[in-house]
C-alpha cells in the first residue's frame, strides 16, 4: 500500500521520487527567509539539525492534509480489507515519511562536510523518535479519516488545523519567541514535541522530558488507533 501511494503520488512527474527530498528543502527556504523577512527569531540551531526538523514537520502536515480523506479516496479497497483498518492508517504515515527518511541521510552529508556529525548514542535517540512519531501519527490519520466518513466538512478542516498547527509550532523560529508561560504548553503540541525532538536527537542533546513526552504522544496515536480500529470499524464497513 505504501508503495502504491508512492507510485501514485510522484509516478508521472517531470522530476519523480526527486520530489520526495525536494519539498522538505524547499520549504526550509522559505520558512528560513520568510521568517527573516519579519525579524522573527530562528532557530539556533545547524542547517542539517533545521533541515531535519522541518521534514518532521512535512510528515506532521502531511499526515494532516491527506489523512482525512484516507478512507473515502481509497472507498474500493478499504471495502475489501474491512477488518484492517490500522493498515490503511499506517501505509499512508510510511508514505508521508518519506521525505525525512530522504533529508536525514542528506543531513548526515552535510553534517560530515560541516564537521558535525551527530555522536553515535544519537543513532538510538533518533530511531525511538522515528516509531514514536509514526505511532502518534498513525492515531491521528485513524481519528481523521474516521471521522471524515461520518462527516466530510473533516476534510475541509484540514488545512485550518494545519495553519494552526504551524503557528503554534516552532518549525522555523526559536521556542523562546514564545511568551514563557505557554512554552510549557508546548509538550501537549505532539507536533513540537517532535520538531524539538529531532533537532535535539540530531544534536545528542535530547533530554528525559522530551523523550517522555515524545513516549506519551506515541502512546496516545497507539491508543487513537486501536480505539478506533475496535469501535468504529464495524460502523464505518457498514457506512461505506
Amino acid at each position: 500500500m505504501t508503495l502504491n501511494n508512492l507510485r501514485a503520488r510522484y509516478g508521472r512527474t517531470v522530476f519523480g521520487f526527486l520530489w520526495v527530498a525536494a519539498m522538505p528543502l524547499l520549504y526550509a527556504g522559505i520558512y528560513a527567509a520568510g521568517f527573516d523577512l519579519l525579524g522573527v527569531r530562528r532557530t539556533a540551531v545547524g542547517l542539517p539539525a533545521f533541515l531535519v526538523g522541518v521534514a518532521s514537520w512535512q510528515w506532521t502536515a502531511g499526515v494532516i492534509g491527506s489523512g482525512s480523506s484516507l478512507f473515502a479516496r481509497n472507498l474500493s479497497l478499504v471495502q475489501r480489507m474491512p477488518a484492517r483498518w490500522g493498515h490503511h492508517a499506517a501505509a499512508a504515515v510510511l508514505c508521508e515519511s518519506a521525505p525525512l527518511a530522504a533529508i536525514l541521510p542528506l543531513a548526515a552529508a552535510l553534517a560530515v562536510v560541516r564537521g558535525g556529525l551527530p555522536p553515535p548514542a544519537a543513532l538510538a535517540a533518533i530511531l525511538f523518535l522515528a516509531v514514536a512519531q509514526a505511532a502518534a501519527l498513525s492515531g491521528l490519520t485513524m481519528l481523521l479519516a474516521s471521522a471524515n466518513v461520518f462527516l466530510r466538512d473533516v476534510e475541509r478542516l484540514s488545512a485550518p488545523l494545519t495553519m494552526v498547527l504551524f503557528f503554534v509550532t516552532p518549525v522555523a523560529f526559536a521556542p523562546e519567541v514564545f511568551h514563557p508561560g505557554m512554552r510549557a504548553w508546548l509538550m501537549l503540541n505532539p507536533a513540537a514535541v517532535f520538531v524539538e525532538g529531532w533537532r535535539a536527537a540530531w544534536a545528542g542533546t535530547l533530554g528525559t522530558p522530551l523523550l517522555a513526552a515524545a513516549g506519551l504522544h506515541a502512546a496516545g496515536g497507539l491508543i487513537l488507533l486501536a480505539s478506533a480500529a475496535r469501535f468504529c470499524g464495524p460502523r464505518l464497513a457498514r457506512f461505506l
